[in-house]
């Protein structure tokens, strides 16, 4: 499954949201006896600071289950914050030790 987005500019993604999100779909366990679904992963097309164009995929859902949930739909539309100018951006490594 795609999420796509209108037209904009990724301004930040919560990465915990996505994690949640894989979570529920079973690609980790809450007990070391659940199994894994080795099929469910996400792959994020895009990071913040690039353009969306309306319509074009930011990231792709793999997994085994027939459809997304609406509360999982709204989280992974909620983890992507959407803004009309380009955002500014902070350095990711801050200083080298």
């Amino acid at each position: 499954m795609n999420i796509f987005f209108p037209l904009g500019y990724i301004k930040s993604i919560d990465s915990l949201a996505l994690g949640t999100v894989s979570w529920k779909l079973g690609a980790g366990r809450t007990n070391s006896s659940d199994a894994v679904d080795h099929s469910v992963g996400l792959r994020i097309e895009k990071k913040p600071g690039e353009q969306v164009t309306e319509g074009e995929t930011w990231v792709h859902v793999h997994h085994s289950q027939e459809t997304l949930s609406e509360e999982m739909l709204n989280q992974l539309e909620k983890a992507v914050q959407i803004t009309n100018s380009p955002p500014e951006l902070h350095p990711i490594i801050i200083d080298i030790l």
